[in-house]
């Protein structure tokens, strides 16, 4: 019950902030945004590769190429806008003043970090999408635990590249450790900002 209780805490502050700063809702609705963008920009040269690595019967290396260019340029825009929405809450709760200007600068100052962990997250999506169109059934069964694993064990990387500017792969390895500590926490609080997120995004 305790870890419950404090996740449960931690989500009613997040909560009262993003209650108390609608303008929150920027960083999300511009994320939402850019991702289409990245989307559109990559439509055509999909087709032209037979669908990518979700359609195409035969992924090709151009294919993979691909697939991993747009998992990187899609991983950035997301992490970019979460470092800045985590930048907003975390000064908030500090007590200081925080605007979404000064956040999406605190962002731009953790873009290298930011970058190297966009290319390690489209590595292992490149990854598991190539276990899942090559294999059949048990290897998408296998290919989708090591998706959910993946993102629990790294649920602290932009938190800490953003609040303890660490690189990319030492923020990795500290979150990997972290869950292992809080994972009952996590897991708990991870279902509950994921709802949060979801209904933000609605």
């Amino acid at each position: 019950m305790g870890r419950l209780a404090t996740t449960w805490a931690l989500m009613k502050s997040s909560w009262r902030v993003l209650m108390q700063d609608k303008s929150l809702l920027v960083l999300p609705m511009i994320s939402g945004i850019a991702g289409l963008l990245v989307m559109a920009a990559f439509i055509v040269p999909f087709i032209g590769t037979g669908g990518g690595l979700y359609h195409s019967p035969a992924p090709t290396p151009a294919t993979y190429v691909l697939g991993f260019c747009y998992y990187l340029c899609n991983f950035f825009v997301i992490y970019f806008f979460n470092a800045a929405l985590v930048d907003y809450v975390v000064t908030r709760l500090r007590g200081d003043e925080p605007t979404i200007g000064n956040s999406l600068r605190e962002a731009a100052s953790c873009a290298p970090q930011i970058a190297m962990w966009a290319v390690a997250a489209a590595t292992v999506g490149v990854v598991l999408q190539a276990i899942q169109s090559r294999t059949g059934f048990l290897g998408k069964l296998v290919a989708g635990f090591l998706g959910i694993a993946w993102t629990l064990i790294t649920f602290f990387v932009v938190p800490l590249i953003v609040i303890e500017r660490k690189g990319a792969i030492e923020a990795i390895s500290d979150s990997t450790a972290m869950v292992r500590k809080t994972w009952g926490q996590q897991v708990v609080s991870g279902v509950g900002y994921g709802l949060i997120g979801f209904l933000l995004t609605l």
